[in-house]
């Protein structure tokens, strides 16, 4: 797994381990994040706000739907 950010996919050699709580099973590892890359996610984020409460409700909606349907198709 890597982290998405700023449109790119990072990883990064260390590793956590993402437990089950049930039976604290190992589900996957996930790249230990900086305080670079969180710092950067932050800002990218804002950007992305800044971007979008401009624009109008229905092409949200629409990107909103997009997006979803690509979901749909990898989860099937």
């Amino acid at each position: 797994m890597k982290m998405l950010i700023h449109g790119k996919w990072v990883d990064k050699p260390e590793k956590i381990n993402v437990l089950n709580p049930y039976d604290g099973n190992v589900l996957d590892t996930v790249p230990a994040g900086t305080v670079d890359d969180v710092k950067k996610a932050i800002e990218s984020a804002a950007e992305g706000f800044t971007i979008s409460r401009d624009m109008p409700v229905h092409r949200r909606i629409s990107i909103l739907k997009k997006t979803a349907k690509i979901m749909q198709t990898r989860f099937d």
